[in-house]
């Protein structure tokens, strides 16, 4: 037990450490501003990637044709469906927020998805980069769909998160 205390310890000082404002969801009054410090952290990355996305789309447009639209337009749909509950969630009236004791399981849950939605962002961000690198049509391809499952994964995980909010 104690290595499985140990490893969301570190988890959490990771997050602490990369995410300004992150704390610790066993106190009642720091849930609120953590999720709201997590989301906030996720949509800088996400917005980054939104704004420069038709811009990339365009360039590469030009470069291949309109074999890519479609692959863009799945990335495009998918980062906006990311957005809309890191803006909106869903769980904010959840009685997990005000809870004086929650089961720790869901704490290592709960840390456990932040740190897979840090992770998995920065990656996104990252491969997002590599776009306009890309001299070759059929890698664009493989990038952008590659994208896509990243924020498809995005999706489920950011999902699962909301269902501890909502379940606890």
């Amino acid at each position: 037990m104690g290595d499985f205390d140990h490893s969301e310890e570190s988890t959490q000082n990771e997050l602490s450490k990369a995410i300004k404002g992150y704390q610790d969801y066993s106190i009642p009054e720091q849930r609120d501003k953590t999720d709201q410090n997590l989301r906030n952290f996720l949509k800088t990355k996400l917005d980054f990637i939104n704004q420069l996305l038709p811009e990339i789309q365009k360039r590469t447009q030009q470069l291949f044709g309109h074999n890519v639209v479609d692959a863009f337009k799945r990335v495009d749909s998918g980062v906006k469906l990311l957005l809309e509950p890191l803006q909106n969630p869903c769980y904010s009236d959840q009685p997990f927020f005000k809870k004086a004791n929650l089961r720790p399981e869901n704490l290592t849950q709960l840390y456990d998805h932040d740190f897979q939605l840090k992770e998995q962002v920065e990656i996104l961000e990252d491969e997002f980069k590599q776009l306009e690198t890309i001299k070759d049509e059929s890698e664009l391809l493989e990038i952008l769909n590659h994208l896509y499952d990243l924020t498809d994964g995005l999706n489920q995980t950011l999902t699962e998160r909301e269902f501890l909010f909502m379940g606890d």
